[in-house]
């Protein structure tokens, strides 16, 4: 806390009462032995009470005005420095060395998380889903629904792993796949008879997403070939 950098957080001529809370809050957290504050977008949410979004449209909002400099850092909280210091800020070399987590540093952090809605699986995600049983496009747009539902908040720090264990609880509540062989039973043929594969109607192809129909075009051209007999749009 930096009582010099509260005060004059304080009398900034600030017109938007929410981008003065928020610069209050990042002077004070404010070290004068480093001439920066770095409290988290998270922490200054909590203090504040607005949402992410919005406290990140005022962090901006203090930038452009020339109230705050920000210096982004990968996987770790963005520094501030208050513009009465920013001269001496902007002749330094070296940024400062890292400092140690504080009590106000939040207990909760959102580092090196990627969100699901901005993820997509790569081919070996598609072929572990694939080795489970699974139509990994049918998997991904059940991710899609589940995160769409709870508001696109879901992020994680490896979605691969998110997958895989996706992947696994759903083929364990799948029964399991007819192999395509049958044992004789009654006097009847043993002989080994492909499985058969799922078909798609026209009222179910005019239901399903355009991701899905992406699917259906570059993995299941027999689908195609049975749609466009019932001349469906494809």
């Amino acid at each position: 806390m930096s009582i010099k950098a509260l005060d004059w957080a304080m009398d900034a001529p600030v017109q938007d009462p929410l981008a003065k809370l928020v610069l209050i809050v990042v002077a004070n957290h404010h070290n004068d032995a480093r001439g920066v504050a770095w409290p988290s977008v998270g922490h200054i949410c909590h203090v504040t009470g607005a949402a992410e979004r919005t406290v990140r449209a005022k962090l901006k909002k203090l930038e452009d005005g020339g109230f705050l400099i920000r210096n982004h850092r990968s996987g770790r909280s963005t520094e501030y420095t208050p513009a009465y210091l920013a001269p001496l800020h902007q002749m330094q070399d070296t940024p400062a060395p890292d400092a140690p987590i504080t009590i106000k540093e939040p207990l909760k952090r959102n580092k090196g998380k990627t969100k699901v809605v901005d993820w997509e699986p790569d081919e070996a995600d598609r072929q572990f889903a694939q080795s489970k049983g699974l139509d990994a496009a049918e998997v991904l747009e059940a991710i899609r629904l589940w995160d769409k539902q709870n508001g696109n908040k879901a992020s994680y720090v490896d979605l691969t792993a998110f997958w895989q264990n996706w992947c696994i609880r759903d083929a364990k509540k799948k029964p399991k796949r007819a192999t395509g062989y049958s044992k004789p039973f009654n006097g009847q043929s043993s002989e080994w008879t492909p499985p058969q594969r799922k078909m798609v109607t026209l009222d179910q192809w005019q239901g399903l997403s355009d991701g899905m129909r992406t699917y259906y075009k570059q993995n299941r051209p027999d689908v195609i070939a049975e749609l466009k007999k019932v001349g469906a749009d494809v």
